[in-house]
């Protein structure tokens, strides 16, 4: 369970460690056995098909497509949770975090009641 300190540290409490093979195996799997994410480049690359070329080919090179583009997306993924997990052992950028997310909440609150007393 992950809690925030309002001096600005957080406490993972009982994460491991994991290596960077077992995270990239374990955002694979998750991935490629996630049937949405099929769904939604079947049908968007199903009609680059062409029925009058073997069948055979060109279902590899889609399937080569989908594969680069869902491995490109887990990098990208990958790499905003490193840049944010190093900002967050950093407890000016929580406090920052912290400042920013009462001034929303304010701001929420502020733009409700004016919606309400308007009514």
């Amino acid at each position: 369970m992950v809690s925030k300190r309002a001096d600005g540290i957080v406490d993972v409490g009982g994460a491991r460690d994991l290596a960077a093979y077992e995270l990239a195996l374990q955002g694979f799997v998750t991935a490629i056995s996630n049937p949405k994410g099929w769904a939604f480049f079947i049908a968007l690359l199903r009609p680059f098909i062409d029925p009058g070329y073997r069948m055979m080919p060109q279902l590899g090179v889609l399937l080569s497509i989908i594969l680069l583009i869902e491995f490109s997306s887990l990098l990208m993924y990958a790499a905003g949770g490193n840049a944010l997990s190093r900002s967050l052992q950093r407890s000016s950028y929580i406090r920052l975090m912290n400042r920013g997310r009462y001034k929303l909440h304010i701001g929420c609150n502020s733009t409700l009641e004016a919606a309400t007393l308007t009514k």
